[in-house]
């Protein structure tokens, strides 16, 4: 499972990280992939409201291309 994610600032819509997760970390400033990873959940569980995440199943989308 090939994931990608992209960040973005919750109030003003800017994108603040792209890509797998170790490559948003380290465009975050996080310690390590986990740290990202904790972040996310958080996002979306509604517990952290500073950013937006989009995540997206790259192999899933190969899947459903005919």
């Amino acid at each position: 499972m090939r994931m990608y994610y992209t960040v973005y600032d919750a109030r003003t819509d800017d994108v603040l990280a792209f890509g797998n997760a170790a490559q948003c970390a380290v465009m975050l400033g996080c310690a390590s992939s986990q740290t990202f990873h904790s972040i996310v959940s958080k996002v979306q569980h509604g517990k952290h409201k500073k950013y937006s995440v989009v995540v997206e199943d790259l192999d899933k989308e190969v899947e459903e291309c005919p």
